[in-house]
């Protein structure tokens, strides 16, 4: 059962607006890092029903959130809070490493905090009335990883009560074939080199992404 009552082509819509709102990795402003746990508590205070996030794995086959496939632009070194020197990708890490000596990137100390899990995602979005949306990269991210995302994201959320987006429509496509009820947004860059979510719109290959 989708707890959001989300209709299958189409995310939540602003009434006044026509436009629906997604807090693209969370309410990071004033300090608080992008794809922290704080980033999608204030989205949930701020009125968001919708939040995206971003996905990497672990040396160790967990999922963390983060954009980039190197820890360096958005952390910073545990014991000091020195900028990181040499590059650190996030695959080349355990989570128990990562969390140890690393910290969220924050001009403002209350938010350091450690790398927040997927499941943590999840949770927090739950308890804060959020949909959450987890964008499957299309570099260094498998089939395998997208089936972990959605056995978890099922597990605390329900199937049909989270969702994916992508530029990869191989990825998406298999995100289908584990389930009909999540919601699926395909990423497509426009002539101009902008960024376009396109919910439901049918492509070449005769597809929609839900």
């Amino acid at each position: 059962m989708n707890r959001y009552n989300l209709p299958r082509n189409m995310a939540s819509v602003n009434a006044n607006t026509g436009l629906t709102f997604i807090s693209h990795r969370g309410m990071h402003l004033n300090g608080v890092p992008e794809n922290s746990l704080d980033a999608y508590r204030y989205a949930g205070l701020c009125g968001y029903d919708f939040a995206e996030t971003d996905f990497q794995p672990t040396a160790d086959g967990h999922l963390v959130l983060m954009h980039d496939a190197t820890i360096n632009r958005t952390m910073r070194n545990k014991i000091d809070y020195s900028v990181i020197s040499e590059d650190v990708e996030v695959n080349s890490k355990t989570l128990a490493e990562l969390r140890e000596g690393y910290v969220l990137a924050s001009d403002d100390p209350r938010y350091r905090r450690e790398i927040p899990t997927l499941e943590e995602f999840y949770i927090t979005c739950k308890h804060s009335g959020i949909f959450p949306i987890a964008e499957i990269k299309n570099i260094g991210i498998t089939a395998e990883h997208v089936r972990q995302a959605f056995e978890i994201g099922k597990r605390i959320m329900g199937d049909g009560n989270f969702g994916f987006c992508s530029f990869s429509t191989a990825l998406l496509d298999y995100a289908r074939s584990l389930s009909d009820n999540i919601l699926l947004l395909y990423i497509s860059t426009d002539i101009l080199g902008t960024t376009n979510e396109v919910t439901g719109t049918e492509r070449a290959t005769d597809k929609t992404w839900w």
